[in-house]
């Protein structure tokens, strides 16, 4: 397991912890320019800053998932016996990962405080922007550095979760579907809070595993985070142990015989786009010789019949058409 946890760190690499404490810092410090602030507002303001969690961190861990988010070889595997149990020792292996992260970010919010003033009280003035988020965190935390060390923790856990959720979907799916389906994800994470009919869907996505607050909007908000995200876990302990050789159904066409093999080499992608084409264009490029030929006609007095149209209508769709693969259908 070890000789795992460092092969997932050499392939993640270091570039994007340092990556997460410079944007922090400068997130953090364009904070501190607010003044009057204690050092413990300070940096609970930073660490439950809606927009430097959702377009800036969410971003580096999901792609600190893509750097370990393929399974090992089979010789990796067959060491640990069973499929379930290398997945499982490979997502706590990778919870170092969430640590070395949340590390680093809490460590540059602290730095980013130095030099303010100590006050663990929630005193606020009503005018600031941590005003109404403050007051809602009042009701439930005792002092700004128990919100602080909560927040924090959360953010450690949704990190390993959203490590483990992307470790599943990568290995149901192909690489290029995986990456599809997170950013979709990432998309209703980055959405969900200015979009009221999202929210008033009962889902969970990425922005409720890493933002504390983002659980604390309706009553209910809670019980649903909880509950889908036990049906996520339920989820992947049954598939990771039963049904670890399955992927997701794709259509595919069982075809016989000559015909059906022309058709399926005829039928390519860059086939049907130029017959598209051609046949959007066939029609325009008939009305506009038609269109051409009634203007000649009625200012030169020309005789150009339909037929003749026809046959020119005919020549330069027929090379529009297939003039680009031509030895295709030789």
């Amino acid at each position: 397991m070890i000789a795992l946890i460092r092969k997932n760190l050499r392939l993640w690499g270091y570039g994007k912890s340092l990556a997460l404490f410079a944007g922090c810092i400068l997130f953090s410090i364009s904070g501190r320019l607010n003044g009057g602030i204690a050092y413990e507002r300070h940096i609970l303001s930073a660490v439950s800053d809606h927009y430097y969690l959702t377009y800036f961190v969410l971003p580096i861990v999901l792609l600190s998932c893509f750097s370990f988010i393929d399974d090992d070889g089979e010789p990796i595997i067959l060491r640990f016996q069973s499929y379930h149990s290398y997945f499982l020792k490979k997502w706590i292996g990778v919870g170092l990962i969430a640590v070395i992260l949340t590390a680093v970010q809490t460590g540059a919010i602290l730095l980013s405080g130095i030099g303010l003033p100590l006050g663990n009280e929630w005193n606020l003035a009503a005018g600031t922007t941590e005003a109404e988020l403050f007051s809602a965190l009042e009701q439930l935390f005792v002092s700004p550095l128990q919100a602080f060390v909560c927040f924090t923790l959360f953010q450690l856990i949704g990190s390993w979760l959203i490590f483990g959720i992307c470790m599943w979907i990568g290995h149901f799916t192909e690489r290029k579907w995986t990456i599809r389906i997170v950013i979709v994800l990432y998309v209703l994470s980055a959405v969900w809070i200015k979009l009221p009919a999202i929210q008033n869907i009962p889902l969970t996505s990425f922005n409720h595993l890493l933002i504390l607050h983002h659980n604390f909007g309706e009553p209910a908000r809670p019980w649903i985070t909880g509950f889908t995200l036990l049906l996520f876990m339920l989820t992947i302990m049954f598939s990771v142990r039963f049904a670890w050789r399955g992927h997701l159904p794709q259509l595919r066409l069982k075809c016989h015989g000559i015909a059906a093999y022309y058709s399926y080499e005829l039928m390519t992608k860059r086939n049907i786009l130029i017959l598209l084409i051609s046949t959007i264009l066939n029609p325009l490029f008939i009305s506009g010789k038609l269109i051409y030929v009634y203007y000649w006609n009625t200012i030169f007095k020309c005789n150009w019949n339909f037929t003749t149209i026809s046959n020119y209508s005919i020549k330069y769709g027929l090379i529009l058409s297939w003039k680009h693969d031509a030895n295709t259908f030789l």
